[in-house]
């Protein structure tokens, strides 16, 4: 049933999403931020510690890939979730990337195992130090420091834990 319930919440951001394919592929870069009215809908609502913050799911290979690049802003309690099929040892880059970010690495269960601070368009990589990373989370550069928020903290949706919002095993 969580999977169900996540996979029609979410409907509406991957078809936003399908709107630009074409033009994704006639320039070989996406521009788009959806309208306001748009992302509020369309957002998952997680819990951080105990700070909500609103995030946009980062699934597939394109998700991920593309992430926050070209954004020019994004709101104080917004971010960006992505969910990695099998656990790994993440990386991530700022490459095209204009917003200052801050990420956390979490395991499966969403406990955060670390947080680094992110430099705008550096093309260098940063990797996790932990080879059991489940999800990324990107946040406004500060966001976890600013509320108060570090290793061990927890991460869930108003309905569970991440790995049952997702469905993991």
């Amino acid at each position: 049933m969580p999977v169900l319930w996540l996979c029609l919440s979410l409907m509406p951001v991957f078809a936003a999403d399908q709107e630009n394919v074409g033009a994704e592929k006639a320039t070989g870069i996406v521009e788009k931020q959806l309208p306001p009215e748009k992302n509020v809908a369309n957002k998952l609502k997680l819990i951080v510690g105990k700070q909500p913050l609103w995030v946009e799911v980062a699934i597939t290979p394109a998700q991920q890939q593309r992430g926050l690049m070209y954004r020019t802003k994004m709101e104080e309690n917004e971010g960006m979730l992505f969910v990695f099929p099998t656990p790994r040892k993440a990386s991530v880059w700022m490459k095209n990337t204009i917003l200052p970010l801050s990420c956390a690495f979490l395991d499966f269960q969403g406990r955060i195992l670390e947080i680094k601070d992110l430099v705008s368009l550096d093309e260098k990589m940063v990797y996790s130090k932990q080879a059991n990373v489940r999800f990324m989370l990107e946040t406004n550069r500060g966001w976890f420091a600013d509320n108060d928020l570090a290793e061990g903290d927890l991460v869930v949706t108003e309905r569970g834990s991440l790995a049952q919002a997702f469905g993991l095993r």
